[in-house]
């Protein structure tokens, strides 16, 4: 009978058990993603959003979780009351044979320490159902991740921003790193200017553009939009003037429209808006869904380029007065970057002050001024034709010293001498 009653419970919790399991795997998914796009969280304010929308998808397994644990506890509590009866039963049976002298009376104790020791593990595999506990153990670790950016005091509110970016003596250095990556940094751009920072790797391109985000924190010196220190701003009512466009995009668990409207309560128009900006709206038109389209581990998987398409659409969503665009055209192809020049083009028209980091000489073509790093510093900065002059003169220089050790080499072999100080940054002449 307690076999039955085991297959019955299976029976009935199987298929409630086999949905908890599937929203807990679906909402760690949704939970790493978080955890591993925390910068694009902070710098946008998006972070009190994606909890609410963790906490109802949690309610919502919780809800689950409690109703299959009383349909096992019923369950359970008939199991209970069968074995407590037929333990009942049995001693009144065992004593009604001793009173008429049939057996021993040792075995009255016998008979009920046997019957127990054999309804013991069926009862507690009845009553032992695995509790699921892997969305709390998440959520601790997103807010253990998320507790350093939580535990800022509360930014000021200042009025709209225009643009205008001064960084003065900016010192930064990595969170839990003690090697400054960026060194005494300054200069100034006006609003409605596109930069183009550029240098060879590791000379803290993609660290400007954290620090620009206010996603590291300084150590020294200063940040100012419009005059305003940017750490002072209230990260929500910063969020909707900035973009952010890291180099690794992961896309949030929703649809396309609640992805590129940052999971505001989506304005239809400003969503296509940016999406044509970005160059993208006729690839989602293309999706199953349209907007629609639900994206994440329940849904469809994007490419690279697809992703970073939308990722533009995101940052660019409401024409920000800053955008920071890390990489943007990495993983675009000619019709990609074509569009991305025309997006850049749009946003300028616009006023908004844009800092473009990229490995890629194509994308200086659009740019006003130039931001040349290297080893953590400012190698060289200004109007772009000036800056793109200074690098060419550089270039001949450096190939005009090296062609005498070239033809040294070709006469005396392989030798210990190298050619003149390399660049700052692989640049030709657009």
């Amino acid at each position: 009978m307690l076999v039955v009653l085991a297959f019955v419970n299976n029976r009935i919790t199987g298929k409630a058990h086999a949905d908890v399991n599937k929203d807990i795997v679906a909402t760690n998914v949704t939970t790493q993603k978080t955890l591993r796009n925390a910068e694009v969280i902070e710098s946008m304010g998006m972070l009190e959003k994606l909890m609410n929308r963790w906490a109802s998808r949690q309610q919502g397994i919780l809800k689950l979780q409690s109703d299959v644990s009383d349909q096992g506890k019923t369950i359970s509590s008939i199991s209970k009351a069968f074995r407590i009866w037929s333990q009942s039963i049995s001693l009144a049976i065992t004593a009604y044979l001793v009173v008429k002298h049939e057996i021993n009376p040792g075995l009255l104790i016998a008979g009920s320490l046997l019957l127990s020791r054999a309804l013991a593990p069926v009862d507690q595999i009845i009553a032992s159902w695995k509790g699921f506990v892997q969305a709390k153990v998440q959520y601790k670790r997103l807010t253990s991740v998320l507790a350093e950016l939580g535990e800022k005091p509360k930014g000021a509110m200042h009025p709209a921003p225009a643009g205008d970016i001064e960084v003065k003596d900016l010192v930064v250095t990595p969170p839990g790193g003690k090697t400054p990556v960026l060194h005494e940094v300054s200069f100034d751009v006006p609003a409605g200017s596109i930069v183009g920072v550029i240098g060879p790797s590791a000379a803290g391109k993609s660290s400007l553009a954290r620090a620009l985000m206010n996603i590291w924190p300084k150590q020294s010196g200063e940040i100012l939009l419009d005059g305003i220190e940017i750490s002072s701003w209230d990260k929500r009512a910063l969020g909707p003037y900035v973009g952010y466009l890291p180099q690794d995009i992961e896309l949030f668990e929703g649809s396309i429209s609640e992805n590129i409207s940052r999971f505001e309560e989506v304005d239809s128009e400003k969503v296509v808006e940016a999406a044509k900006t970005a160059g993208v709206h006729e690839m989602i038109l293309l999706l199953p869904e349209g907007y629609d389209t639900v994206i994440g581990s329940e849904g469809i998987n994007l490419s690279g380029g697809q992703r970073q398409r939308i990722g533009l659409a995101r940052a660019i969503y409401r024409n920000p007065r800053l955008i920071v665009l890390d990489e943007p055209n990495s993983n675009l192809d000619e019709i990609g970057e074509r569009a991305l020049s025309v997006a850049l083009r749009k946003l300028k028209e616009a006023g908004s002050t844009i800092f473009v980091v990229s490995h890629r000489p194509s994308v200086l073509t659009v740019v006003d001024r130039i931001l040349v790093m290297a080893d953590g510093k400012v190698s060289l900065y200004g109007d772009r034709d000036a800056v793109i002059g200074q690098l060419a003169r550089q270039n001949a220089a450096t190939q005009k010293r090296a062609a005498p050790l070239a033809v040294v080499d070709a006469h005396t072999g392989p030798s210990s001498v190298t050619s003149g100080p390399s660049m700052p940054g692989n640049v030709s002449p657009v």
